[in-house]
């Protein structure tokens, strides 16, 4: 098992690189994924634009379908990333998300 640091590099080389490959002309998020059980995935994340990234609904839910299609995952899983765990359902209605939220910065938009 990766220390924390040596996954945290991991994703900033191919993280940083998958997301402005000429493949994605627009850029992409890359989610780097690991099925720990049937019932288990651990993801770290690189934003487009952002850099590593403590969560995202969107990338766990797509962690979760590449996990269940071809990592052996169950299809009700928990997502573990950096900032805290989701639980990710995928049955014949849908896929769907839950966990908690919190803020944590509040901004305010000035306009040039």
């Amino acid at each position: 098992m990766l220390s924390i640091v040596g996954a945290m590099v991991i994703t900033g080389l191919i993280g940083s690189a998958l997301a402005v490959h000429p493949r994605f002309p627009e850029g992409t998020n890359v989610e780097l994924a690991a099925v720990e059980t049937p019932n288990r995935v651990r993801i770290l994340i690189w934003e487009r634009g952002v850099g590593p990234t403590e969560s995202s609904g969107t990338g766990s839910c797509a962690a979760a379908v590449a996990a269940i299609s071809f990592g052996n995952a169950a299809r009700d899983v928990e997502i573990v990333a950096p900032g805290g765990a989701q639980r990710v359902e995928w049955d014949e209605d849908g896929l769907f998300l839950t966990g908690w939220a919190e803020i944590v910065a509040q901004c305010e938009w000035l306009k040039p």
